[in-house]
């Protein structure tokens, strides 16, 4: 099951394009890595597909209703690290 970063803007008033930016920005400083994927509010699917592309990134853009729609959702990497033998 994968897990998310919710990105919430502070303004109702940032362009799709500006809230993408932004939840990257922030997912970056925190991790120090792009995430796998990203999630939208279904209507906002294929414009956030073109935004994604036109950043020259290669990650799944993915709808899911439950997402609100000034709402960014960022998948956590969450690969299991194997420990090595002693």
């Amino acid at each position: 099951m994968a897990s998310y970063h919710v990105f919430r803007p502070r303004s109702w008033n940032m362009s799709l394009r500006e809230r993408i930016e932004a939840a990257l920005a922030e997912y970056r400083a925190e991790t120090g890595t792009t995430p796998e994927g990203l999630v939208v509010h279904p209507r906002e699917v294929e414009a956030a597909r073109r935004i994604v592309s036109d950043l020259g990134l290669n990650i799944e853009v993915k709808a899911v209703g439950g997402c609100l729609v000034p709402e960014v959702w960022l998948m956590i990497d969450r690969t299991p690290v194997r420990k090595e033998a002693a």
